[in-house]
């Protein structure tokens, strides 16, 4: 297992990275609102939300299953709808992952 993940590239490995620590800004999101006693409901599950999905796509990515493969693409092509970043980052990860061949490390 160590063998395998010493082979993801250091790209998908900081986007898992990445992804994780916004679940821990999450997190401190949550705590800031529940001190200052602005917590509106909405806001509050949008927030859980999110840092369940970005949680599951930064394991899905750290797995090096087919099943996170799947997963990580299916969160690159929901990405395209966040003009402008967010096209711009899932075609260059997209791009990246067709010309390096990711899809052969994930079994």
């Amino acid at each position: 297992m160590i063998k395998r993940f010493e082979n993801l590239p250091s790209v998908l490995k900081w986007f898992a990275v990445i992804l994780l620590l916004s679940v821990l800004f999450g997190f401190g999101l949550l705590y800031d609102l529940a001190q200052k006693g602005d917590f509106d409901r909405d806001v509050s599950l949008f927030v859980i939300v999110s840092m369940v999905g970005h949680g599951f796509v930064g394991f899905a990515i750290l797995s090096l299953k087919r099943w996170g493969l799947v997963v990580f693409k299916c969160y690159l092509y929901l990405l395209f709808l966040a003009i402008p970043m967010g096209t711009y980052i899932s075609y260059k990860t997209l791009r990246y992952m067709k010309k390096n061949r990711i899809d052969d490390i994930y079994q």
